[in-house]
């Protein structure tokens, strides 16, 4: 498997957003974007189209702002085998075909700096990819 492209972090029982923003010319339509979830701990795999949901994956429909297309996936009750997962979008066009990975990963544990009273966190609460 090649190295995923962007993390998006998750708090174990917690609903993780991943949002991946892309441009397309053609845009595609809600149903020419899937999400695929091949799952290491039960062996399952899961295709979600925009605007679907399938057990604790819901996809919403797509946002288009002019040829950028945002893709939101949520993922219900997060769990640490979510981290062994295979994690791509799929998105079409009448032009071709792309596929946008990615991986969930448990948030880092904030830390408080020994000389300072201020917590620091070292994440963000999600991440977006725009292809070149």
């Amino acid at each position: 498997m090649p190295e995923p492209l962007v993390t998006f972090y998750m708090d174990e029982g917690e609903t993780t957003e991943v949002a991946i923003e892309f441009d397309a010319n053609p845009t595609p339509t809600n149903d020419l974007v899937i999400w695929h979830v091949v799952s290491h701990a039960s062996n399952q795999s899961y295709l979600i189209e925009a605007g679907q949901a399938r057990e604790r994956f819901e996809s919403r429909y797509l946002e288009f702002r002019g040829s950028t297309v945002i893709a939101t996936l949520l993922v219900h009750q997060a769990t640490y085998d979510d981290v062994l997962s295979y994690w791509y979008l799929e998105a079409s066009n009448s032009l071709g075909r792309f596929e946008y990975q990615f991986e969930l990963q448990p948030r880092p544990m904030e830390t408080e700096e020994p000389d300072d009273l201020e917590v620091r966190s070292t994440t963000t609460k999600y991440s977006t990819y725009t292809p070149a």
